[in-house]
């Protein structure tokens, strides 16, 4: 070819970018950043460790010591070792319990050349998870991605009066607890959802809630607060509507007579609004326990009180069919536990996306303020693959985290009694084993076969692409395509972030192949080319007239 011709071609044309084409596995699972990774969510989980256990670090372990630890002598007396390929490396975890040492070791991955990996004699590949910063919100939930769990909010309207009228507030929950299989079997009095507004509660009382993250001091009682010691220029009177909720049941149902009284200025926000209705929410399915004697500001012994709010969370979460003692202790447990639920690397991906949230309760209150605004704007958002990054230690690394969190739950409940060595390291021996990265060949997406006779790594084989929809399915189950989805539907963003010219035919919408010229940031986030927006946005414009 001559060589002007060339040089011309090379000026117009767009450049591919290599770390996607070299396959992005290979930036992001290098060695360094795997051990930092796990080392870091250690290090979170330790925070809530019990007193005397104490987190040391970590070190890679040598070739000698990890024939020693990999030939450990099993069941049978026998040294054994597996001799089939896997491209794996040891790393021993140190703990301390009071001055006696304890060794963890677990084998972490490492990749070779397009993001490959062989495992236990199999070759796999290791692609990239399009997904949400931490929130990914759509067309009726709102999932929140956490280190240590997994929470999925919904809302429910509440019904309340306000001077006389009907009004409606959105009221935001979510199942955060997860029951025991026995609990699972008890039967609750009260069906009713554990909403933002009551964890709160139980955390702070309810006129430190509404101080906090109202910005404003209401006053509460019974009919005493009318429109007369209330005037409705100033004020907004707010009760009950004395309905019985669908999950009361069959037991007579005296409806409640609290109210609460909020400046007008402060009832005009959106924020104030769902707070009530997320407390009458409570009020109406428990109306004779949440009495105005017990959230009376007036009595400075009852100002910040929690303790009514910690058993109605326990009806709600058990039975209370169960004694409120008992009640009263696994809820208060329940609310430790949230205390360290934002840890370092789930504030940094808040910060990212301007959360300014420093703690779980914090984003409960955003929550409660923003679910209907996040659910209405997304819904010309749901199918766009902008402002999402592609990840994969996350998904990769899943089965260990997850792990490492159970230990942190098993200790927190055993913490209850005097804990000896052997007590953590039987715990330890249920959670954190050796082979826990050997399950990525079963049910990770993101970690594929994938068959190539060419010589172009950047067509096939680094092309791929999981949508953050399919990264939880099970290994080797199809998906059926659902027409109805919104997630399918057209987008401009198909044409700059995914491989539009390179689709599979099981996958014609363009989100399983990513384009080889999409820019990344170095967290992985999707950059979009600025000379090409005002095009692709008047495109989009189109397609959403013509939907």
């Amino acid at each position: 070819m001559d060589a002007e011709i060339e040089r011309l071609m090379d000026s117009h044309m767009p450049k591919i970018n290599p770390q996607i084409a070299e396959g992005l596995a290979v930036s992001h699972m290098q060695e360094i950043h795997v051990v930092k990774y796990i080392d870091s969510v250690f290090r979170s989980a330790a925070k809530g460790f019990p007193e005397g256990l104490t987190y040391e670090g970590c070190k890679r372990c040598t070739p000698p010591e990890e024939l020693n630890e990999a030939s450990r002598k099993k069941g049978n007396n026998k040294r054994m070792y597996d001799v089939a390929q896997s491209d794996l490396y040891m790393v021993n975890y140190m703990f301390t319990y009071r001055g006696e040492k304890i060794d963890r070791y677990m084998y972490l991955p490492f990749v070779r050349d397009a993001g490959s990996i062989f495992v236990s004699g199999s070759r796999f590949n290791i692609v990239p998870v399009l997904s949400d910063r931490v929130i990914s919100v759509g067309t009726n939930t709102v999932f929140v991605r956490l280190l240590r769990d997994v929470l999925t909010f919904e809302r429910v309207p509440q019904n309340f009066n306000a001077n006389g009228q009907r009004e409606q507030a959105n009221v935001a929950w979510a199942m955060i607890y997860h029951k025991s299989a026995k609990m699972k079997k008890i039967r609750p009095t009260v069906k009713a959802h554990s909403t933002m507004m009551h964890y709160l509660f139980c955390k702070y009382g309810l006129m430190k809630t509404f101080e906090m993250f109202g910005g404003c001091t209401p006053v509460v009682g019974g009919v005493e607060i009318n429109e007369h010691t209330y005037p409705a220029d100033q004020w907004v009177v707010c009760s009950s509507t004395q309905i019985k909720p669908k999950g009361f049941g069959r037991a007579l149902y005296e409806p409640s007579n609290l109210r609460i009284a909020v400046r007008r200025e402060d009832y005009e926000r959106t924020m104030v609004r769902n707070m009530i209705g997320g407390l009458f929410y409570v009020v109406d399915h428990f109306p004779s326990r949440v009495k105005p004697e017990y959230v009376n500001n007036t009595d400075p012994k009852y100002m910040d009180n929690t303790r009514t709010w910690i058993i109605l969370m326990g009806h709600v979460l058990f039975s209370g069919s169960l004694p409120e003692g008992r009640l009263a202790d696994d809820v208060e447990d329940h609310i430790r536990s949230l205390d360290e639920y934002i840890d370092s690397i789930v504030l940094m991906k808040f910060k990212e996306i301007g959360i300014a949230a420093t703690d779980l309760y914090q984003f409960f209150a955003i929550v409660i303020e923003k679910i209907s605004d996040w659910l209405f704007k997304a819904s010309d958002k749901v199918n766009s693959l902008y402002d999402k990054e592609l990840s994969i230690l996350y998904f990769v690394l899943k089965d260990i985290t997850t792990e490492i969190f159970k230990l942190y739950f098993k200790l927190k409940a055993a913490s209850k009694k005097e804990l000896t060595k052997k007590d953590i390291e039987d715990r330890m021996n249920k959670t954190i084993s050796t082979g826990l990265i050997y399950r990525i060949t079963k049910q990770h997406a993101e970690v594929v076969n994938i068959a190539s006779s060419g010589d172009n790594k950047a067509t096939k084989i680094t092309g791929w692409m999981i949508p953050q929809s399919s990264s939880s399915r099970q290994g080797g189950r199809k998906d059926r395509a659902n027409l109805d989805d919104p997630t399918r539907f057209l987008h401009v963003s198909f044409a700059e972030v995914g491989g539009y010219s390179n689709l599979p035919k099981a996958a014609p919408t363009g989100d399983s192949r990513i384009s080889p010229w999409v820019q990344l940031d170095p967290s992985g986030l999707v950059l979009r080319n600025p000379r090409l927006a005002p095009r692709l946005d008047r495109i989009q414009e189109e397609i959403r007239r013509r939907r």
